[in-house]
């Protein structure tokens, strides 16, 4: 493989297809600009950023700030040439200067991934990228096609790309379907007892209005729409004296449903309607009633067929446990800028469900997904909330994080721009000193790496007003907090008699997170990363041996 040859002909997708074959600095500088070239600006600057970090050779760092000059226009790059004239290898530089950058191309991610097919890239069954493939295609069926609401059903429900998709419904073809859609559904009254089969259709087109505004952004109409779905069908539920077979709602629509009203729920929904959300994502009494003869069967085999689909349920079960995690939260008082405020600090029952929820939902998605790095985000964010988790689990996180974002780097679809709308629950978490906190806890790690003891618990966190505060240590008997000096200090009722039992009881926790991953990655990839197998032989496998000797402990004393 002739990366050089491949760069000069411009074939800046088989570059990028062969990136594992790069062995030289200058190989790697062609990787960076075929990445510049299809337009993925970013990736090749943080992989010139890494490169450049790793080079020894003075010219080789002079060709990575040169085109890191001609990539940002920072004068930075300009001064860190010029300091290196000072170095005694100077003499010893090569005239030879960068290759000049390419143009910069902007391609949709479904045009992306038809050209790395066509430099044979092997596109999988149930990847991202095949979803961007397969929003094309439901585009070109919705230009063609007067009833387009199974259309755009069908696509939000695989998961994936929906780009195309949301285009068109902001064209006035979508527009007009969705007026004379509002006006057959207005006149529509969901009877409450009855046949449920003989008002399927009924019910069917309510879910198809509802997916129009979910793909528009209209979080109130969605939320309302599906709400008034399930409630229709558990009144038929109530009415039917058994179950009906034959053609009628498939469960994986009242699936569907529930994950489309959790994207945009919010915390002033009542427990009875989350949990109502949480028993059609998991067909709980709704099985009963709305039934299909093969509509069980079909939905489990399409839910281990799609990556993107599966990981979709489990993201939407942690949202509602993290909604559930906010409503039952404990209020406390928080001293700030001389002022007293109210703050709560979430439910740990419910955040250790949402983490776990989103742990599954990360380890069956799709590699290629660009929402990976969101669901890695997010178990990382439960978990720094819960407070006293072992910061070898919450690390353990964050790099699975970076991991898949260098992954993505070279991915068949490239970052998505995300055009969906912003309101979704998958933008938490949203605080806006969220990477200096990340920051923050990594230092404490690599502090305290080695140390098996309730110092290397994560400390306690706050959220107030957007941002998020971290306590020196974890505090759970905290009654008030203040902040001095930019951190928390705690007012305590008692004081705080950690044990070692008592440490290794949070340690415990923290591993089932950890081995949940585990053991969920490999039945799903069968084979582990080796950076993972390392960092599970030095961090996990220590803190279980620290929890199996206290369960000994305790066994003695009793």
């Amino acid at each position: 493989m002739n990366i050089a040859e491949e760069y000069r002909n411009k074939r800046y997708h088989k570059v990028i297809l062969c990136w594992r074959y790069c062995k030289n600095p200058v190989e790697y500088l062609y990787l960076c600009l075929s990445l510049y070239g299809i337009g993925r600006r970013r990736p090749a600057f943080l992989l010139l950023v890494s490169r450049l970090q790793m080079a020894t050779d003075i010219n080789t760092k002079v060709m990575y700030l040169q085109t890191l000059y001609a990539i940002t226009k920072m004068d930075a790059f300009c001064t860190e040439i010029r300091y290196l004239k000072f170095s005694p290898q100077w003499d010893d530089i090569l005239d030879e200067q960068s290759p000049d950058l390419p143009d910069c191309l902007t391609l949709s991610p479904s045009d992306e991934v038809l050209r790395f097919k066509g430099e044979g890239a092997k596109i999988q069954t149930g990847s991202y990228a095949e979803s961007c493939l397969l929003d094309l295609k439901s585009s070109q069926e919705i230009k063609v096609c007067t009833n387009f609401g199974p259309i755009i059903l069908e696509a939000v429900a695989r998961g994936g790309l929906l780009d195309l998709v949301l285009d068109l419904m902001k064209t006035p073809a979508a527009q007009s379907w969705a007026k004379k859609a509002r006006s057959k559904i207005e006149v529509i009254v969901i009877p409450s007892e009855g046949d449920c089969f003989k008002h399927a259709a009924i019910i069917r087109e309510i879910v198809h209005f509802a997916t129009y505004h979910f793909l528009v952004g209209n979080d109130i109409l969605t939320y309302i729409y599906c709400k008034h779905i399930l409630m229709g069908i558990i009144l038929f539920q109530d009415s039917a004296r058994e179950p009906t077979y034959g053609k009628g709602l498939l469960e994986e629509e009242t699936q569907n449903v529930a994950m489309m009203a959790l994207e945009f729920a919010s915390t002033d929904v009542s427990d009875d309607d989350l949990n109502m959300l949480l028993e059609a994502l998991l067909y709980k009494s709704f099985g009963r009633i709305v039934h299909n003869e093969d509509s069980t069967n079909n939905c489990q085999r399409e839910l281990h067929r799609s990556p993107l689909r599966g990981s979709k349920v489990f993201t939407s079960l942690g949202h509602a446990h993290r909604l559930l995690a906010s409503k039952h939260a404990l209020k406390i008082k928080f001293n700030i800028n001389e002022k007293e405020e109210d703050v709560w600090i979430l439910d740990r029952t419910e955040l250790r469900e949402a983490a776990r929820c989103y742990i599954i939902a990360a380890f069956l998605d799709a590699p290629d997904n660009p929402d990976i790095l969101i669901k890695y985000e997010q178990v990382v964010w439960c978990l720094l909330l819960m407070g006293g988790i072992d910061l070898a689990v919450i690390e353990l996180f964050i790099n699975l994080r970076n991991f898949h974002q260098k992954n993505l780097f070279f991915s068949y679809s490239g970052p998505n721009p995300r055009k969906i709308h912003d309101k979704l629950n998958m933008a938490w978490p949203g605080f806006v000193n969220r990477f200096e906190i990340i920051n923050k806890i990594e230092d404490l790690f690599f502090e305290l790496e080695n140390d098996l003891s309730i110092r290397r618990l994560a400390p306690t966190v706050l959220e107030y007003d957007h941002k998020v505060y971290m306590a020196t240590s974890y505090i759970p008997s905290a009654i008030a907090f203040t902040l001095e000096n930019g951190r928390l200090e705690a007012d305590l009722n008692e004081f705080e008699d950690w044990s070692r039992a008592a440490v290794a009881k949070n340690v415990e926790l923290s591993l089932e997170f950890a081995l949940m991953w585990y053991r969920g990655y490999l039945d799903t990839h069968e084979e582990l990363p080796e950076e993972f197998s390392s960092y599970y032989e030095k961090y996990i496998e220590p803190s279980g041996s620290l929890w199996s000797r206290s369960q000994r402990l305790r066994t003695r004393d009793q």
